[in-house]
């Protein structure tokens, strides 16, 4: 009995030796992703810049919108965007973000919601509950439906028993750099990319995501704030169009009472009673990439 239990012992110190080659289950590398995105309220700040087709051949004239986030966790949040340079009073919006729903002001100032689009990329980079985003992450095709399955397993020493294989979850290399992917790989040499879900390996923050439509996020260069991994380049494309998302602050709001305020829907308006922040009515110019963007990702 001494001699079995020493060679299950080895065993295990062999196994763990080479640790580069294991994979965790799904549902820990998600536990272990949310603990990256922080704790309480943040605003952010980003510059969002788009090819502009008017600008003289050879130069590289961008469009651009700034963007301020007020984001509670990944079911409460605030967007509020407005235009620069060439887009300054071509655009302006507020959307609020509540399990969700997506709520904004119309051209006449009066609230509205609906379900906010299939291809809303910000709960990947802030989402708290490993458990639900399993929910959120199929619910919106990019990862397999057995994923949403995978949860802790029981085991002890007297009957110990190592994890089960997920099929849906390999590794693999992303921006240079090793990933856990999740979700079927796309067949080589194929022009049709199937969706999935990359998680960076050891830092454990969202790496890339693609959805069924080809919409497709890049996330670079992470930097910490406090408790929260936040990417400093978002590098957005779809069929039609791209983006470049360059975050310019993140800061952690102390006062979390005047964030819920912000975030709630029913406060949502044009009046300046609320914390000198109102609402602005939708406005999108007539660029398609830049209207596409703020109708369907946003």
């Amino acid at each position: 009995m001494r001699f079995r239990s020493s060679l299950f012992f080895v065993a295990v110190l062999f196994y763990s030796s080479f640790g580069h080659a294991y994979i965790p289950p799904y549902w820990m590398i998600l536990s272990r992703t949310a603990q990256n995105h922080g704790k309480g309220a943040y605003t952010i700040n980003e510059d969002v810049a788009f090819p502009n087709p008017a600008a003289p051949t050879g130069m590289n004239g961008m469009l651009m919108t700034h963007e301020h986030w007020v984001i509670l966790d990944d079911l409460h949040m605030r967007l509020d965007v407005r235009g620069v340079g060439d887009l300054q009073n071509q655009i302006h919006l507020t959307y609020v973000y509540q399990n969700g729903e997506r709520y904004y002001l119309s051209e006449t100032g009066v609230r509205r919601a609906s379900r906010a689009p299939a291809t809303w990329f910000e709960p990947f980079f802030t989402f708290r509950s490993s458990r639900a985003f399993q929910s959120f992450a199929v619910a919106r095709g990019v990862t397999p439906p057995d994923s949403a399955r995978s949860r802790p397993q029981r085991f002890s020493i007297k009957k110990p028993a190592p994890p089960t294989a997920e099929a849906f979850l390999r590794l693999a290399r992303v921006d240079g750099t090793v990933s856990y992917a999740i979700g079927e790989p796309s067949p080589v040499g194929s022009s049709n990319l199937l969706p999935g879900l990359w998680i960076k390996q050891d830092q454990f923050v969202v790496k890339k995501v693609r959805y069924p439509s080809g919409v497709e996020i890049l996330a670079q260069k992470y930097r910490q704030y406090k408790s929260l991994w936040y990417p400093q380049i978002l590098s957005v494309k779809w069929a039609d169009g791209k983006a470049q998302i360059t975050v310019t602050s993140v800061t952690p709001l102390a006062n979390e009472k005047i964030a819920k305020k912000r975030v709630n829907p029913r406060e949502l308006s044009m009046s300046r009673a609320h914390d000198n922040e109102p609402g602005s009515p939708l406005l999108l110019p007539t660029n398609s990439a830049v209207r596409e963007f703020y109708t369907q990702m946003r």
